[in-house]
């Protein structure tokens, strides 16, 4: 960062006036003043370089090992991009007081520091703990008791302190008009600020996509006036959409190619399927482990993973001797299959991937989307799904998982301000609205990104059309790997395919699936019972060989 050191004006000692430098993809250079130094270097932040930022993305994208501590570090440096943009916009110069600028930077550096291994898979896909930022006992816990809150107390002091752990826990329009520089919330987690600037670009180039994020809109940001617009858009982060009274939608278009790329990532990278696999066997894992049981799981059990980073995770799931010394606590109530959870913690180290066996999208299930996303959000809603697709395959319990994201997807409005050609103050997915609905369609495609997939062992492959079946009877839709006809009859069709590789079938016996009346609800030792009767009826009524059963 060019200028004086934002740290001068707390304390004139030759600590504030440290100065270190990190070199990093993509950000290059980043300077870090005074007590940034000292938080980087406390465990609680140190944790984060063992924490990917793209979570299981490395099953499919192996450049994608970047990670979170690496982020915190490049959004400080796009706060600082923000902010020098500010003070240099020739058109509309807005001048940053020392705490505003200490609070941008500090809260971008520190605003992931409450995220766990593999967060996003345990938070948001499988609801095993409760959201990062909406953790109040891990946010106390490692932000505003420990370590960082003693360095941040004595360097920047107790009312300061205060006003930073509101930025970083500020949400809504009614939390940002209750800090002191509104415009700094914008800045560390709006719609387009330091965390996205810094993700989007980091994040395409490790996965070896392309990438041209424009720097044009940076040019256009302002601070709003204490008398614009409603008391909401007092002090707020402002894009600048008119130049003397001419509306500027070119400004839009780079905020918008910004957002795009955004959709990408969720496109390509967030919501693959391979990717998707893995998740969902730590997921499976670490339930069975008994590590985690829900958004209500105690800060107790919790601080299991204050501890762990993605591969010790993983390693400590798949071999209990590094449980057992590493000290991990499970919930004795909700223990379950212990050796399922090495075992699928074992497939993800090998890259040992489940099979897709069942896929149905937002275009498949436009109404059912909300009912089925909320229906299984719950962890063990979600087992007894999973359990129960494994009995109507007739397979052992914990070989077939599903993915089921929230229904939202990645969603989300543009909420920075933009100033009108007339001069008003208005959310940018409100001026887009009623100019070319870009972000319109960006928030649609992004929810029709959403899709159930059901998994099986790759142990268990030749089920995989049963298994499609028996989802798609599940889900009443069918898969979009395989076109499959009415959901009930498809299950006995592949069923019957099972049995004939054990029982003496012969082409002719498939007659018998045509009296077949049943319904694929009740699990698959019914069925089988079913499917053999009407063929030994069958060959009864015609006097054909008996039926035997093949030995291998």
């Amino acid at each position: 960062m060019s200028g004086p050191n934002p740290y001068l004006s707390v304390r004139d000692d030759v600590t504030m006036q440290a100065v270190k430098t990190f070199t990093l993809p993509v950000s290059g250079s980043v300077v870090l003043f005074g007590p940034e130094i000292d938080l980087v270097q406390t465990q609680a932040f140190q944790r984060l370089a063992g924490i990917k930022q793209l979570g299981t993305s490395y099953v499919v994208y192996r450049g994608a090992l970047h990670t979170r501590f690496e982020h915190s570090i490049g959004s400080l440096h796009q706060a600082a991009r923000m902010l020098r943009a500010i003070e240099g916009n020739p058109r509309d110069r807005y001048e940053i007081d020392d705490p505003a600028r200490r609070l941008a930077r500090l809260g971008a550096l520190l605003h992931d520091l409450s995220h766990v291994p593999f967060g996003h898979t345990l938070e948001d896909e499988f609801h095993l703990l409760r959201r990062h930022d909406e953790n109040a006992p891990r946010i106390r816990r490692l932000l505003e008791r420990g370590e960082i809150a003693r360095i941040l107390r004595n360097s920047i002091g107790g009312d300061e302190f205060s006003e930073n752990c509101k930025v970083l826990r500020a949400k809504t329009d009614s939390d940002f008009a209750r800090l002191r520089f509104p415009f700094v919330g914008d800045i560390v987690g709006n719609t387009v600020c330091a965390d996205l600037l810094d993700y989007v670009e980091r994040d395409l180039r490790s996965c070896g996509l392309r990438s041209a994020v424009g720097e044009r809109f940076l040019d256009y940001l302002t601070v709003t006036g204490e008398s614009e617009g409603l008391e909401a858009d007092h002090s707020r982060l402002v894009l600048n959409l008119n130049k003397r009274g001419m509306p500027r939608p070119d400004v839009e278009s780079e905020v918008v190619k910004l957002l795009s790329y955004r959709y990408e990532l969720a496109e390509r990278v967030y919501f693959h399927h391979s990717k998707n696999a893995a998740s969902v066997m730590i997921g499976r894992a670490v339930q069975e482990a008994g590590w985690a049981t829900g958004p209500k799981t105690p800060e107790w059990l919790e601080r299991n993973f204050d501890k762990l980073s993605d591969d010790l995770l993983l390693h400590a799931l798949a071999n209990r001797e590094i449980e057992t010394a590493l000290r991990l606590r499970h919930d004795p109530s909700a223990l379950g299959d212990r050796l399922l959870a090495e075992s699928l913690a074992q497939g993800v180290l090998r890259r040992d991937l489940y099979k897709i066996a069942y896929l149905a999208t937002w275009d498949d299930l436009p109404d059912a989307v909300r009912r089925i996303s909320q229906e299984y959000s719950d962890p063990e809603a979600r087992r007894r799904l999973e359990n129960q697709l494994s009995d109507d395959a007739g397979l052992p319990r914990g070989m077939v998982l599903v993915h089921i994201p929230r229904h939202k997807m990645m969603s989300k409005d543009a909420d920075v301000r933009v100033h009108t050609d007339r001069g008003e103050v208005v959310k940018l997915h409100e001026w887009d609205a009623h100019h070319s609905r870009r972000l319109a369609a960006l928030n649609e495609a992004h929810q029709r990104l959403w899709r159930v997939m059901a998994y099986v062992h790759p142990k268990y492959a030749d089920a995989i059309g049963i298994v499609r079946s028996a989802a798609a009877a599940r889900f009443l839709s069918e898969s979009r790997y395989v076109a499959t006809p009415e959901p009930g009859l498809a299950y006995i069709e592949a069923l019957y395919k099972e049995l004939a590789k054990k029982w003496d079938f012969t082409a002719d016996d498939g007659e018998a699936l045509t009296a077949a009346a049943y319904a694929p609800g009740e699990g698959r030792r019914k069925a089988e019972q079913e499917i053999i009767a009407l063929v030994r009826a069958r060959r009864a009524d015609k006097h054909l060989p008996p039926l035997r059963r093949r030995q291998r």
